[in-house]
């Protein structure tokens, strides 16, 4: 579930206080997650990596159990990375 907050990568680099922005792949489940400063949320996965690097915007949602971890359970909120092109767009992740 989206909330109305976007951010973003300038945005988003001023939230994180980082002038940087790292893509990584978690080795174990081969999901894709970003860090930003103290900021980390996940990378959509409803669209190639390629296309969402080409028109990104970050968008703050409730965490669901498929994105659910030690740091981020179930219920919180956290950031998604993904294509400009899903905003005003009903996505369930």
């Amino acid at each position: 579930m989206f909330t109305n907050v976007t951010r973003t990568v300038e945005q988003m680099k001023e939230f994180g206080k980082s002038s940087r922005i790292d893509i990584i792949k978690n080795p174990k489940t081969g999901k894709l997650f970003f860090t930003c400063g103290s900021v980390r949320g996940f990378v959509s996965s409803l669209k190639p990596l390629a296309e969402i690097t080409k028109d990104p915007l970050f968008y703050e949602t409730e965490v669901d159990k498929e994105h659910s971890s030690e740091i981020n359970p179930i219920g919180t909120k956290s950031w998604m990375l993904s294509a400009a092109s899903h905003n005003n767009v009903e996505v369930t992740l």
